[in-house]
């Protein structure tokens, strides 16, 4: 695990059609942490979430330990 001091990344979000008519769109994203090129391709905030937490520390105390 990367521990830095700042991170960045980018979010992209689309609505994907679904090919059964009748069927609702779904959001579908990627997101990308840019210092390290780590991609993923997600269908929840959830899992935005988890691919973001990876990469902080898991408490404010822990990140003036890591320094």
């Amino acid at each position: 695990m990367i521990r830095e001091r700042t991170h960045v990344f980018i979010i992209r979000l689309w609505i994907e059609p679904r090919e059964i008519e009748g069927m609702s769109s779904e959001w579908r994203a990627m997101i990308e942490h840019i210092p390290t090129n780590q991609r993923r391709y997600v269908r929840s905030l959830d899992e935005i979430r988890t691919f973001i937490a990876a990469y902080l520390p898991a408490t404010a105390d822990q990140a003036e330990i890591d320094r």
